[in-house]
C-alpha cells in the first residue's frame, strides 16, 4: 500500500535537504557544522555525505546523466527567463548561494519521483517478481 503523498513528501524532503545543507541565511547545517568538535563535525559529515550520496545516486540511477542536464538546462532558463522579466533582480553572491541548492532540490524532487510520473504517464503497472508465476 502505498501513501497517497509520498511524491510530494520526496519532493520537498530533497528541497528541504538541499536548502538545510548550505544557504546565505547563515541557518544552515554547514554552519552549524563549522561551529562543532571535530569528532561530531566528522560524524555529522559522514552522514550529511551518505544522505547526500544517496540521493545523488538513485537521482542518477532515475533519470540518467541526459535527464539530469535536461532538468538542469530547464532551470536555467526558467532562471534566465524570471531574471529577463525582472524577478530576480540581481545575481548576487547571495542570491545564488541560494538559487543553487533550490535548483539541486528540484532536480532531486524530479529524479526522486520519475518512476511513479513516467509509470502514471504511460499507464505501466508495478509487479512485484515474487508473486509472478
Amino acid at each position: 500500500m502505498s501513501m497517497p503523498n509520498a511524491p510530494l513528501i520526496r519532493f520537498v524532503f530533497a528541497i528541504v535537504f538541499w536548502i538545510a545543507s548550505f544557504n546565505a541565511t547563515g541557518i544552515s547545517f554547514f554552519h552549524w557544522w563549522m561551529g562543532q568538535a571535530l569528532s561530531v563535525q566528522i560524524l555529522a559529515g559522514v552522514i550529511w555525505a551518505a544522505v547526500a550520496g544517496i540521493m545523488c545516486a538513485w537521482s542518477y540511477e532515475a533519470i540518467g546523466k541526459w535527464g539530469v542536464m535536461i532538468v538542469a538546462a530547464l532551470l536555467g532558463a526558467l532562471g534566465f527567463f524570471f531574471y529577463d522579466i525582472g524577478l530576480i533582480t540581481s545575481l548576487s553572491g547571495d542570491m545564488l548561494s541560494n538559487l543553487v541548492p533550490l535548483c539541486l532540490g528540484l532536480v532531486n524532487g524530479v529524479a526522486l519521483n520519475w518512476n511513479d510520473l513516467r509509470r502514471k504517464g504511460s499507464g505501466a503497472v508495478a509487479v512485484d517478481e515474487g508473486e509472478i508465476e
